[in-house]
């Protein structure tokens, strides 16, 4: 309740990924979606339209996955009685 929506299970099923399933502990997020897909997809990547996004696939592929930090901002006002 109070991470902010870190540590979210994400499940991904694509022909191109092991049936056995992976574990990993790499950190992505929502923006990392787009790139991926596109490559998923075997669509070229268009970086103009996911600049801060990190195509995960040689993660998902249990390859070499590298990234720099990740950063956010998380205004969590929970004793607003809210």
């Amino acid at each position: 309740m109070y991470d902010g929506g870190v540590r979210v299970p994400l499940i991904i099923k694509a022909p191109q990924i092991s049936a056995k399933g992976i574990k990993s502990e790499a950190c992505v997020t929502s923006p990392d979606l787009y790139p991926t897909i596109l490559e998923l997809a075997d669509i070229p990547l268009i970086p103009k339209q996911h600049v801060d996004g990190k195509s995960f696939l040689p993660e998902l592929k249990q390859e070499k996955f590298e990234r720099g930090p990740i950063f956010w901002h998380y205004p969590h006002y929970g004793n607003q009685g809210g």
